[in-house]
């Protein structure tokens, strides 16, 4: 019984691999100058279209124009984006997604696919990988980066 409540929470989260790439989508993040209860100032925002791969960077003075084109995508995916993307910008620039828009949230995904990801972390880890230390466990871009090898851009500074 578990198992269909799981699929069924998980289902809009989980893209088959055969599963065409969104059209007018793109993957967003920002960078802001503190937290959500502190911040006020967005740095910038970063969207690559899922159908082409192309990289948008908007700087601090064109956050209007970032906002605009993040209004005409009609699919978005960010980490953490429920609980810390949209609702500064909603915020600071009373911006959110159009109604019909579906976002995805990575962060929610990988929690409700890989709950155990600590134990997974583990038998990597005896199975020859390199072990995760402080990332074990975490769900953050940090520690998927490392996982995956790709290491999150600007963590050593």
């Amino acid at each position: 019984m578990s198992t269909n409540i799981f699929q069924r929470i998980a289902a809009r989260y989980i893209v088959p691999a055969k599963t065409p790439v969104p059209h007018n989508g793109g993957v967003f993040d920002i960078e802001s100058n503190g937290l959500l209860d502190t911040a006020t100032k967005i740095h910038c925002i970063v969207i690559v279209e899922l159908d082409s791969d192309r990289v948008h960077e908007y700087g601090p003075k064109q956050i209007k124009a970032g906002l605009k084109h993040l209004s005409r995508l009609d699919y978005l995916v960010g980490h953490n984006v429920a609980i810390f993307d949209l609702p500064l910008l909603q915020q600071l620039h009373g911006w959110a997604p159009k109604a019909d828009c579906r976002v995805v949230d990575t962060l929610i995904a990988s929690r409700l696919i890989l709950p155990h990801v600590g134990d997974l972390d583990d038998q990597a880890a005896a199975m020859g990988d390199p072990k995760l230390g402080t990332l074990r466990g975490r769900y953050s871009i940090e520690a998927w980066g490392f996982r995956l090898g790709m290491p999150k851009v600007g963590v050593d500074l």
